[in-house]
């Protein structure tokens, strides 16, 4: 529930699922999610890659920023695929 509310961009809604599901906080998925937030938000969410992509871009250009960003995301993407290889056999 948590997790749907930060991937729509708004985590008090998610905060406020959680509440509704668990108001005693009995599966003690607050502090879980809370520390995670703290490194999450810091990279993604107003972090350094917002910062650091126009700062980027007015120093090298747009043209290779795309491109150092389309390698970034097909090596995650590689890796990904590298160590869900064997998870991807399993469930077929």
């Amino acid at each position: 529930m948590i997790e749907f509310g930060n991937s729509t961009g708004v985590v008090a809604s998610g905060l406020l699922l959680l509440r509704l599901a668990d108001p005693k906080n009995i599966s003690r998925t607050l502090p879980i999610f809370t520390s995670k937030q703290l490194f999450a938000q810091l990279i993604l969410s107003g972090g350094f890659f917002t910062v650091l992509a126009p700062l980027m871009i007015a120093k090298i250009g747009i043209d290779y920023w795309t491109e150092i960003c389309a390698v970034i995301t097909f090596v995650i993407l590689l890796i990904a695929y590298i160590f869900n290889k064997g998870e991807l056999k399993k469930s077929l």
